[in-house]
C-alpha cells in the first residue's frame, strides 16, 4: 500500500479456507501491527488502513502482520500466517513551522540572523528556502540551501521605525511535485544607542549685528527619538564671535566686535551634536556663517586745505583743497551737506552760476564742478561747515572749509578838504592841502587829479608849467605846494577848474570841481562931471566885480540886462556874482533882453532864453563897498561912459535931451528909492535886482537850508524878472542903440 494512504484504504484481502467448508472463518491481526496502522476485516480479512500517520514509508516501510483466522466449529480451530504489507514510497510536502529571531538594529550587512528550521519525510529529499514576503526594503537575505537569514541592508534595520520582520519564508522538496510549505520567520530587532546625525549647513547674518542676534538653528537628528542631544561648538569659533544654545542648537552674535566684513567675511564653525544614551555618541558639522557686508565705514575728510582768494573774486574747489574718501562707496556716494553756509559769499555749481548750493558730492569736487563766489564786501575771512555721509548712515559732522580774502582797494578816494581858494586879481595861490586834498588807502603820490576843465579866467600850473586838459598832477603835488593857480584875466571874479580823482586801482571820483575867488577892488566914485549941455553925470567907475569893463555888443537893438548876475545866496541872499556876458557855471535869473527904441512905447520884442542850471557854489566875490547905491551908481555911471563913447556920431541935441531924460529918471527914481524906507523895503523883497543883496547878512545856515531857499529864490527871481523887464532896462540901458 502506498504510505500516506487514507485511512480505509483497502490494503488486500487475506486468503484463508476450511476443509469443513460449512465453518465460517473469523480474521485478526494478532501482531506485528505497529501503531494500528492496519486494520482487518474479522469476516472478509481485508485489511485497511486504520492510522494514516503510521504509514511512513521512510520510517516503516513493512508492516509483517501476523494474521489468525479461527472456524467456528467444534472446538475454535485456528491457523495464523504472517502478512506483509509493503508501504511503498510517495513523496511528501517538507514542513517547516513558524519561527522567529532576533537581531540588533543597524547591525552590519551579513550579520547571521538565524537559520530557518526545515523538514521533509522523504528524507533523501533535499530542501530549498526563500523568502517570499516581509522582507521590506531587502533587509534580510536567507541562504537557499541552508535556510540561514543574514542582514542584506543595515539601513533598513532601525528600530525606530521597523522593530519587527515577519517573514514569509517557503521551503520547497525536490521531489515528485515539488511540494513546499510556508511558515512565518519573525525577525525581531534589538533597540541600540544609535549616534546623532549632523550635516553641514550654513547662515548669514549682517555684520556688525548686535550681541544676541540670532544666526540660526542648527539642524541634527538622533535615530533615537527618545534620547536629547547637546549642541557645541568646538572650532573655528574666531574671538568667541558666537554662542550656541546647548539645548536647542541655536547659534547667536556673542562679540559684535569681531563680525567684521572687512577683515572675516566668513566663519567655519565645527558644530558637535551628542545624544544622552548609551556611549555618548556625537557627530559633527561644519557650519559656516557668513557675514553680510554693511556700509558702515565712517567717510574720511583726508585733504581739508581752504583756498585764498581776492576780494570780489571766485576760486573753484576741487580736490586738491577738499576731499573725502569712503572705502566702501564711490564719489558719487560721498555727499556733503552744508550746515553753515559762508557769511560772504556764496557756494554754486559752475553748471548752474548764481545759485547757492546747500550740497554736492565728491564727484562734484573731482569734476571741478564747485566754486566759491566772494560777494566783494570787505572781509578778509569766511568759511562754510559741513557733514559727510556716504548715504549708508555713516556720517562725519561739524566740518569747517576755511577761505581767506584777500583784501582788494575798491574803495574811491574821499574829498576832506575842498575849499577853493582867493587870490587877487593878477596874482597867484598855491593849492595846498588845507584847500584840496583827498584820502583813501593807497599813498598819496598813487592818488591822481586828471583836469577834466581848466580854468577861464587864469591858468593852473605844476612846478610853474602850465595844465592842459587831460593834464595830471598828485595829492603829493598838492602837499608839496607844487599846484599853482595863476590868475590872468581881471575880467574873471570867479573861477574854476575841474577834474576828476584815480587811486591808481580803478576806484575814481568824477567831476568835481575847485573854485577860486578873484579880489577885484572897486575904485572911489568921482566927483560928477559936466559934459555941457546942461547934463551933469557921475565919471565913469572902475567895474566892480562881476561887471565887464567892455560891453557885448547889441544885437538888432536888442539891449543885453548887464547888471550883476547873481550865481547864489547867503543865508539872506548875499550875491555871489560873475561877470555877465561871461560864460557862467550857473545862472539862477534868465538873462532878459528887451527892444527899446522909445522907452515910453510898448516893446516889440522879448526874447527869454531858458534858465541855465546851477553849479556849484563859490566862495561869494567881495565888493567893496557894495551898497545899494553904490551899485546903483555904478550902472548909472557905465551909462554914461557909453553915451559918451558914442557922441561923436550922434547929434549934440539929441545927446543932451537923451541924458537928461536918463538922467533926471535915473536921478528921480533913486532918490524916490533912497527916500522911501519902505519901498526901498518893497523892492528889495520883489525885484530880481535886489534880492540878491542882503544889507544885513547874519551866520551861515546849514547846507540843507540854504540849498532849499536858494532854489525857491532862483524859482521867484525868474518870475520877478519878467514881472520887473522895465525896470531892468533902465538899470542895464546902454549900447549904441541905447545912446540913440
Amino acid at each position: 500500500v502506498t504510505e500516506n494512504s487514507a485511512n480505509g484504504t483497502s490494503v488486500g484481502t487475506v486468503l484463508a479456507g476450511d476443509p469443513d467448508t460449512a465453518d465460517s472463518l473469523v480474521y485478526s491481526i494478532t501482531a506485528g501491527n505497529t501503531g494500528n496502522a492496519f486494520a482487518i476485516n474479522a469476516a472478509t480479512g481485508e485489511i485497511t488502513v486504520n492510522d494514516v500517520t503510521q504509514l511512513n514509508f521512510e520510517t516503516s516501510p513493512v508492516f509483517n502482520l501476523t494474521v489468525q483466522v479461527q472456524d467456528n466449529g467444534t472446538g475454535t480451530l485456528t491457523d495464523t500466517a504472517t502478512v506483509t504489507v509493503n508501504l511503498t514510497d510517495l513523496n511528501e510536502v517538507p514542513v517547516i513551522n513558524n519561527q522567529s529571531f532576533a537581531v540588533a538594529e543597524n547591525s552590519a550587512n551579513g550579520t547571521v540572523v538565524g537559520m530557518v528550521s526545515a523538514s521533509d519525510p522523504d528524507a533523501a529529499d533535499a530542501l530549498s528556502y526563500s523568502i517570499t514576503a516581509g522582507n521590506t526594503g531587502n533587509a534580510f537575505a536567507i541562504d537557499s540551501a541552508t535556510g540561514e537569514i543574514t542582514v542584506s541592508d543595515v539601513t533598513q534595520l532601525n528600530f525606530e521605525t521597523s522593530p519587527v520582520f515577519n517573514l514569509a519564508v517557503q521551503v520547497q522538496d525536490n521531489g515528485t511535485g515539488t511540494l513546499t510549505d510556508t511558515a512565518t520567520v519573525t525577525v525581531n530587532l534589538t533597540d541600540l544607542n544609535e549616534a546623532p546625525v549632523i550635516n553641514n549647513q550654513g547662515f548669514t547674518v549682517a555684520e556688525n549685528s548686535a550681541n544676541g542676534t540670532s544666526v540660526g538653528t542648527v539642524l541634527a537628528g538622533d535615530p533615537d527619538t527618545a534620547d536629547s542631544l547637546v549642541y557645541s561648538i568646538t572650532a573655528g569659533n574666531t574671538g568667541s564671535a558666537f554662542a550656541i544654545n546647548s539645548t536647542t542648537g541655536e547659534i547667536t552674535v556673542n562679540d559684535v566686535m569681531q563680525l567684521d566684513f572687512e577683515t572675516s567675511p566668513t566663519f567655519n564653525l565645527t558644530v558637535q551634536v551628542q545624544d544622552n544614551g548609551a556611549g555618548t555618541l556625537t557627530d559633527t558639522a561644519t557650519v559656516v556663517v557668513n557675514l553680510a557686508n554693511v556700509f558702515d565705514t565712517l567717510p574720511a575728510v583726508v585733504v581739508n586745505t581752504g583756498i585764498t582768494l581776492a576780494e570780489g573774486a571766485s576760486a573753484g574747489i576741487d580736490n586738491t583743497v577738499l576731499l573725502a574718501t569712503d572705502s566702501e562707496q564711490p564719489p558719487a556716494n560721498v555727499n556733503y551737506t552744508i550746515i553753515d553756509a559762508p557769511l560772504n559769499g556764496r557756494l554754486e555749481l559752475v553748471s548752474a552760476p548764481g545759485v547757492a548750493v546747500t550740497g554736492f558730492t565728491q564727484a562734484d569736487i573731482d569734476a571741478g564742478s564747485l566754486r566759491y563766489v566772494h560777494d566783494g564786501s570787505d572781509t578778509l575771512a569766511d568759511s562754510f561747515s559741513f557733514n559727510v555721509d556716504d548715504g549708508q548712515g555713516n556720517r562725519i559732522t561739524e566740518q569747517i572749509f576755511a577761505i581767506t580774502v584777500t583784501a582788494v582797494d575798491d574803495t574811491a578816494p574821499v574829498i576832506i578838504n575842498n575849499t577853493g581858494a582867493g587870490v587877487d586879481s593878477g596874482g597867484s595861490v598855491p593849492i595846498s592841502s588845507a584847500m584840496l586834498s583827498v584820502v583813501d588807502v593807497q599813498p598819496t603820490d598813487n592818488l591822481v587829479y586828471t583836469l577834466t576843465g581848466l580854468p577861464a579866467g587864469g591858468s593852473l600850473m605844476l612846478d610853474g608849467i602850465p595844465l592842459a586838459v587831460n593834464d595830471t598832477f598828485t595829492q603829493g603835488d598838492i602837499d608839496a605846494g607844487r599846484l599853482v593857480y595863476q590868475h590872468l584875466d581881471a575880467g574873471v571874479a570867479a573861477d574854476a577848474f575841474s577834474f576828476n580823482i584815480d587811486d591808481g586801482m580803478g576806484n575814481q571820483v568824477a567831476s568835481v570841481a575847485f573854485e577860486v575867488s578873484v579880489n577885484i577892488p572897486l575904485a572911489l566914485v568921482q566927483a560928477d562931471v559936466d559934459y555941457g549941455d546942461g547934463v551933469v553925470l557921475p565919471p565913469p567907475v572902475t567895474a566892480a566885480p562881476g561887471v565887464l569893463s567892455t560891453p557885448p555888443a547889441v544885437e538888432s537893438g536888442l539891449l543885453a540886462l548887464e547888471t550883476l548876475v547873481p550865481l547864489g545866496g547867503g543865508s539872506h541872499g548875499n550875491p555871489e556874482l560873475q561877470a555877465a556876458g561871461a560864460e557862467p557855471e550857473s545862472t539862477a535869473l534868465p538873462v532878459v533882453q528887451v527892444s527899446a527904441p522909445d522907452r515910453h512905447a510898448a516893446p516889440e520884442t522879448v526874447s527869454e532864453p531858458a534858465p541855465v542850471t546851477a553849479v556849484n557854489e563859490a566862495p561869494p566875490v567881495a565888493i567893496a563897498g557894495n551898497s545899494l547905491s553904490d551899485t546903483l551908481w555904478l550902472s548909472l555911471n557905465r551909462m554914461h561912459s557909453e553915451m559918451d563913447g558914442g557922441a561923436e556920431s550922434v547929434s549934440p541935441w539929441v545927446l543932451a535931451a537923451t541924458r537928461s531924460v536918463v538922467w533926471t529918471f535915473s536921478a528921480g527914481f533913486l532918490a524916490w528909492v533912497l527916500r522911501a524906507g519902505s519901498l526901498l523895503a518893497a523892492a528889495m523883497s520883489s525885484m530880481p535886482m535886489w534880492r540878491w543883496v542882503d544889507p544885513l547878512p547874519i551866520l551861515p545856515v546849514r547846507r540843507r537850508e540854504r540849498d532849499k531857499r536858494k532854489a525857491q529864490m532862483q524859482n521867484e527871481a525868474e518870475a520877478e524878472a519878467k514881472a520887473y523887464s522895465g525896470m531892468a532896462d533902465i538899470l542895464d540901458e546902454h549900447g549904441e542903440d541905447g545912446r540913440r
